[in-house]
């Protein structure tokens, strides 16, 4: 039997391979520490910036003085890099991570129905991903619990599952909600990824 940390790194390396070309393509369209992934709408630069128990609306802001936002998830390559970046920086812990994806304002108030489901509640903020091929929810979400469930978190760990939310998925929160107060401490956010467009003049 293949062990789970064996297959972590399988999967980080793949997504770091898969996720560029060479260095030196990754490096020319994105500013330094940033990496380049190609999506339908152009190539899209990501990086991950590490704060304990940030809030949702700081993350927002802090993506802003990046010339960014936070990113969206245009596949399961650009999702599972980021989980796994982070769950290799936490490690041993585990925590959530921001991401750029709120409810649609005609799911908001309701729980799952035909009309508002894991596929059509939720939007991408940045207007950069396209489908909802990122969209990997955790089991049973998003349930919008409390009808106020209106952003999304991103799961990190190194285990298989953090307080029964598998790693890589994502989950809807609370925008503003207290992970500490209310004893949800393993699964607090630690990170936010921020996104771009690629220079512009990256290819002159």
């Amino acid at each position: 039997m293949i062990k789970k940390p064996f297959l972590l790194i399988f999967f980080y390396f793949l997504v770091t391979v898969s996720g560029k070309k060479d260095d030196s393509c990754d490096e020319k369209p994105c500013d330094k520490g940033w990496k380049l992934f190609e999506r339908p709408s152009g190539g899209w630069c990501i990086k991950i910036f590490y704060e304990d128990n940030i809030k949702k609306a700081s993350a927002d802001l802090k993506c802003t003085s990046q010339n960014a936002t936070l990113t969206s998830l245009q596949n399961q390559l650009e999702s599972l890099y980021i989980a796994l970046t982070v769950s290799k920086k936490i490690a041993p812990g585990s925590g959530s991570i921001w991401i750029g994806v709120t409810r649609r304002e005609a799911c908001r108030n309701v729980t799952r129905t035909t009309t508002c489901n894991s596929g059509n509640s939720f939007e991408w903020t940045d207007r950069s991903a396209t489908g909802i091929d990122g969209l990997l929810w955790g089991a049973n979400q998003p349930d919008n619990a409390g009808l106020n469930q209106d952003c999304v978190v991103l799961q990190a760990g190194s285990t298989a599952y953090v307080s029964g939310m598998q790693m890589a998925t994502l989950d809807d929160m609370k925008c503003d909600l207290d992970f500490v107060g209310t004893g949800r401490v393993p699964r607090k956010p630690v990170a936010y990824a921020c996104g771009k467009k690629r220079n512009s003049d990256s290819f002159q």
